[in-house]
């Protein structure tokens, strides 16, 4: 039997020691800053195509409604670089990783589920031409290149952290520093309602976007903003939430013949009639000298009945469309949104209503807190897209309280009007609609 020898042991151990010490590569990060001096970023939208937002509050991909800029539907997304010019050149880099955190604050997307939606799979793609955040924007956007581009699958909670691996990127940069144009990120189907809504360089250090690259211990590259390894650990992702959510979408069209909707046109000069078959929602001060009287206005009444939403439904959101009808028969004909002051209300109806006796004169009761606003018309056939999520949570968890709403002029001054097509629209595309998000627990 051969003997045991304790010097050969010590030696095999030292042996393995040096070897597992030599393959421990070193790593370093590279953080956003809020100066740009290394990183720079930038959020373009459709919603203002020419210029970039200057307030850097968010890294978003998303595609989204955009009532507050009165576009129906708006798209993001965004660019970001990272100067690595700290690694030295032709440095073989082991790996590069980018860490993004998702901004539960979130101003873009639906208020504290910054990673949303049932299809906002991203691409992360890489850059391939020149841009500032200063100059740049949706129509004015850098060129990329599909090939490698990296993917973020779809989150699987509403408030996920991301980390990509940009290995290629990073050594394409390094072995060519002038490449170095940065990233775009951006959905893979810009769709609404989905998003992805992260941390930018103006967030706490901790949450700012992070560039991790490893190379060779032998390669040590020295920059001021730079960390080693062994600053803090990012926060860990969150969990995704233990109950289930099924995510779902309820599209009730103003129909004359489904049942789920309701209409009446109010006159000023018909004091105990409305018109339910009017082919116009109106909202307008006139002159009705046709039938001798020198002044009118214009009120309208419609109600969506929404019982198919579940009691227990979380209701994420709810918006109403109008479309300008530009055939109008009231105001001025292809004018329909018209007028210096014809901005308007859209009032919550508190009191039960009936299409047969119903006029000008005994107009049911409104609740004036929580109206809306339809801003003052920016072109004479404009439409609009007005969010009601209070007034339909209201209604769906007091369904006999739902009585519809009144649309009216905020003043009732002549020459001014607002009228939309109604359910006699000429094909569903036209109709007046109510679009209702909501989830509810998946069994």
């Amino acid at each position: 039997m051969r003997k045991f020898n304790p010097l050969s042991l010590l030696s095999l151990l030292l042996a393995f020691s040096f070897n597992s010490q030599a393959q421990t590569p070193n790593c370093t990060y590279i953080k956003a800053t809020p100066t740009g001096e290394s990183y720079q970023e930038a959020l373009i939208s459709t919603a203002t195509p020419n210029a970039a937002d200057q307030s850097r509050m968010e890294l978003v991909a998303a595609a989204w409604t955009c009532v507050a800029q009165e576009k129906e539907l708006c798209d993001f997304r965004s660019l970001l670089r990272f100067d690595v010019s700290s690694i030295p050149a032709n440095t073989v880099i082991t790996g590069a990783k980018l860490y993004l955190y998702a901004k539960t604050d979130n101003i873009n997307g639906n208020k504290g589920r910054p990673t949303y939606g049932t299809n906002n799979t991203a691409f992360l793609q890489r850059i391939t031409t020149s841009w500032k955040p200063a100059s740049v924007s949706w129509n004015a956007q850098p060129a990329v290149a599909t090939s490698n581009q990296k993917i973020l699958p779809q989150s699987a909670s509403t408030i996920q952290n991301y980390e990509i691996d940009v290995t290629d990127f990073v050594q394409s940069w390094i072995n060519k520093p002038d490449s170095n144009f940065g990233m775009l990120l951006r959905l893979q189907v810009e769709k609404h309602y989905n998003s992805l809504v992260f941390n930018s360089g103006k967030a706490p250090a901790a949450l700012r976007p992070r560039l991790e690259i490893c190379f060779p211990a032998a390669a040590k590259p020295v920059a001021e903003d730079t960390t080693t390894v062994s600053e803090p650990a990012p926060p860990p992702a969150v969990a995704p939430r233990p109950v289930m959510k099924e995510s779902k979408i309820l599209i009730i069209r103003g129909d004359k013949t489904s049942g789920q909707f309701k209409q009446l046109f109010l006159n000023s000069n018909v004091p105990y009639k409305a018109d339910s078959t009017h082919p116009e929602l109106g909202a307008a001060a006139w002159t009705c000298d046709g039938i001798g009287y020198p002044t009118c206005n214009v009120r309208s009444l419609f109600r969506y009945e929404v019982k198919e939403v579940p009691a227990n439904a979380n209701i994420i959101s709810a918006k109403l469309f109008l479309y300008a009808k530009t055939n109008n028969i009231n105001g001025i004909k292809g004018q329909p949104t018209y007028g210096e002051n014809n901005k308007a209300l859209l009032q919550r109806v508190t009191t039960p209503w009936k299409m047969a006796g119903t006029g000008w004169e005994n107009q049911p009761r409104v609740a004036p807190e929580r109206q809306k606003l339809l801003p003052q018309s920016k072109s004479k056939t404009q439409s609009y897209a007005i969010d009601i999520t209070d007034f339909v949570r209201y209604w769906v968890k007091n369904p006999a309280q739902n009585h519809g709403m009144l649309l009216r002029l905020q003043v009732e001054e002549y020459y001014n009007s607002m009228i939309f097509y109604s359910s006699q629209a000429p094909n569903d595309a036209l109709k007046p609609r109510l679009e209702i998000r909501y989830e509810i627990e998946k069994r």
